[in-house]
């Protein structure tokens, strides 16, 4: 027996509201959006892109992923005679937001 998890966020005047159920399924299924959430199903701009990632991920905790990501790096680095490898070069905001991003879209099609 299977289950599906639909989570949707809603967005109006007083903000944005995250709903979920869980329902019981026998074979795979396909949703489509809603009309006010279309993006899984259209190429996004980055505005809005940035918005469904702020709606995940607050940007005080990226901060502290990227603070303490740049700590363990440094201390991989020392282990290096040449400390200027490019995988050991500091992390920002972006990359891990892409990484981040990465992982949520890999998720969604396993």
């Amino acid at each position: 027996m299977n289950f599906l998890m639909i989570i949707s966020w809603t967005r109006n005047s007083s903000g944005v509201k995250k709903t979920h159920s869980v329902c019981e399924n026998t074979e795979a299924q396909y949703y489509s959006p809603s009309s006010w959430f279309e993006t899984s199903t259209k190429i996004v701009s980055k505005e809005e892109a940035e918005d469904i990632s702020n709606l995940l991920f607050a940007e005080g905790m990226i901060n502290l992923v990227v603070k303490w990501t740049n700590v363990k790096i440094n201390e991989c680095r020392m282990k290096y005679s040449d400390q200027n490898r490019h995988e050991l070069m500091d992390t920002n905001e972006i990359e891990i937001n892409v990484f981040l991003g990465i992982l949520f879209y890999s998720a969604v099609f396993r």
